[in-house]
């Protein structure tokens, strides 16, 4: 296992938006070097919602709010907490 000191989160968000301002938030997950980080686990923060990337870093999320604060956290890596809005990229 590769030790991490920082968590660089790349994100290509897109969603499809509805009346209930519902969507969904996809990226990657990404290291300083831009290599993929896998089994990150991915939670929208103060809810229950969560994922965890893929091999590739890869995730997707459903939320219910246009706006919201995502918490990425894993073994050997510094937690971080990224806004992300349905539609934009950050």
């Amino acid at each position: 296992m590769r030790k991490i000191s920082t968590l660089a989160v790349l994100f290509f968000l897109w969603c499809s938006s509805t009346v209930h301002a519902q969507g969904t938030i996809s990226g990657k997950v990404t290291d300083a070097k831009g290599d993929p980080l896998p089994a990150i686990s991915v939670k929208v923060k103060g809810a229950a919602t969560g994922t965890t990337t893929t091999g590739e870093g890869i995730f997707s999320i459903n939320v219910k709010q246009n706006e919201v604060q995502l918490e990425f956290s894993g073994t050997d890596i510094t937690a971080v907490t990224q806004n992300a809005t349905v539609g934009n990229s950050v």
